[in-house]
């Protein structure tokens, strides 16, 4: 028979059920084992430094056979989807009001450090215990920014089926030894960090995929807008300055007199040769501003303001 788990006992915003007290014990001794490992004889780790030249410290879940297993950073994912119900179930908490007004900071210190307390894993993980999902996309962001803004952009960058990096979703933000601090996942060495191995990874499946040269050369693809819009204003020039007014596809209005404030224009027939240029022109304009390329979305940084968040796909 199947095991009822409370509502109380789900993460918010998912069905996944909270660690138990021996799951949370077990994760106890490990870290605690771990710290001694390294000379740190109490937990929590407050006041202690991770040792210099340590490995990053994975976070783990426990499996069905009540057996281990360390999961990687480019597992810490979460998607969209996942990220409307963590929204839907902050507004929602009783436990503390919702105000629009909120930063991710303070989404972190209400909502999520909460959910998260005594897990020893961060809440994308935690909402995908059972099966981790693999990051295809990396998303930075400000601390200060408001919460609802990020998540906004991310609903028009993303699609549904991107399993997004976000780090303060991402990470275990406890220094409670349940499970591995900020510290300890950052580790000491900056290629040994959690972002840098998303990146590599996502680097690493898009040269393994079934176009590797559009990846490899993904920055030459991402110029490749620009040379258009360049080329539809080279193409459009010489019908304005050969005929003295402003071309469209079947003839040219030009300037009549200014009898009113925005004068009388009248139309002449234009070159043969131009009505070739323009629609060149006009399809290389479209392209700067709806051209994606084949692996754009792995370059894309997408500003809104000064603190909303750059997403790297």
């Amino acid at each position: 028979m199947a095991t009822i788990v409370p509502v109380e006992a789900l993460v918010p915003g998912t069905q996944t059920a909270l660690p138990t007290e021996e799951e949370r014990s077990q994760r106890m001794e490990h870290y605690r084992a771990l710290a001694k490992s390294v000379g740190i004889e109490s937990l929590p780790f407050e006041g202690h430094k991770w040792p210099q030249g340590q490995p990053p410290v994975p976070q783990r879940v426990r499996l069905a056979d009540g057996g281990w297993r360390d999961v990687p950073p480019h597992e810490w994912g979460i998607s969209m989807a996942q990220c409307r119900a963590l929204m839907a179930a902050a507004r929602t908490s009783e436990e503390h009001l919702w105000d629009p007004d909120y930063s991710v900071s303070q989404l972190v210190r209400y909502y999520i450090k909460p959910w998260t307390l005594h897990t020893g894993v961060g809440y994308s993980l935690l909402a995908n215990y059972h099966e981790p999902k693999e990051v295809t996309v990396m998303v930075s962001h400000a601390w200060q920014e408001n919460a609802e803004d990020f998540f906004d952009t991310l609903e028009r960058s993303c699609s549904e089926t991107d399993v997004m990096y976000i780090c303060f979703l991402a990470n275990y933000q406890h220094n409670d030894g349940y499970g591995p601090n900020v510290q300890q996942q950052l580790g000491s060495d900056p290629s040994d960090s959690p972002f840098f191995k998303v990146l590599k990874h996502i680097e690493t499946r898009g040269l393994a995929s079934r176009f590797p040269s559009a990846w490899r050369y993904r920055r030459g693809w991402d110029r490749l807008p620009y040379v258009c819009l360049l080329a539809a204003t080279l193409l459009w020039c010489p019908a304005v300055i050969a005929e003295g007014c402003i071309p469209s596809f079947s003839s040219c209005e030009f300037l009549h007199n200014r009898d009113h404030p925005w004068g009388t224009w009248e139309a002449k027939a234009i070159g043969t040769g131009y009505v070739a240029l323009l629609p060149i022109a006009a399809t290389c304009a479209c392209t700067r501003f709806t051209w994606r390329g084949p692996c754009a979305r792995s370059q894309s940084r997408l500003h809104r303001r000064s603190q909303v968040p750059a997403v790297t796909w």
